[in-house]
């Protein structure tokens, strides 16, 4: 039930290890920001990747705080299926555009990278900020796919694309 009261709210949400992940899914569109974002919080920390849609859902709202705690959640819970739309939130200024990146750079999904080369393949504008991201990760089974972004024509792409191995363990290159 829905009570007026933001503390009682909360401490609800905190005790609700017994209800069904579901439920709590479920309850996040109408729910009050601060709810929203401690029901998110309690998604991630009972590991609820059905719940992953739902929580993606909120990347759409227009409060910061419900955005960047969903970002935090999809850390955990998210996949590749995510990324097209964290990637677009790096572009977003302040909180929102850090909370992305650092989302990109730490899901756990083992896709991810493969999306985001993917994704930098097909939109030329999208491959710095794409390529400083994978130099984040630093995934040893993607360097053989930096070759055409090395080779670009545009200079900041090569650039960066660089500053990307770089970052790369160096014994990467000698296995």
């Amino acid at each position: 039930r829905k009570d007026a009261c933001p503390m009682v709210r909360q401490t609800v949400i905190r005790a609700s290890d017994d209800v069904p992940v579901a439920t709590l899914a479920a309850t996040l569109k109408g729910a009050k920001p601060e709810d929203q974002v401690a029901l998110v919080a309690k998604l991630a920390a009972r590991d609820a990747k059905g719940c992953t849609p739902a929580v993606a859902e909120l990347l759409k709202s227009d409060q910061e705080a419900v955005v960047c705690a969903a970002l935090r959640a999809l850390v955990k819970i998210g996949g590749a299926d995510q990324v097209p739309a964290i990637l677009a939130l790096t572009s977003r200024e302040g909180a929102v555009g850090r909370s992305a990146t650092e989302t990109l750079n730490d899901l756990r999904d083992p896709a991810t990278g493969k999306t985001l080369i993917a994704l930098a393949t097909k939109d030329p504008a999208l491959q710095v900020r794409v390529l400083n991201i994978l130099g984040e990760r630093t995934e040893a089974a993607l360097v053989p796919q930096f070759e055409p972004f090395l080779k670009s024509d545009n200079a900041d792409t090569r650039k960066e694309a660089w500053k990307a191995l770089g970052k790369q363990d160096p014994e990467v290159f000698f296995k």
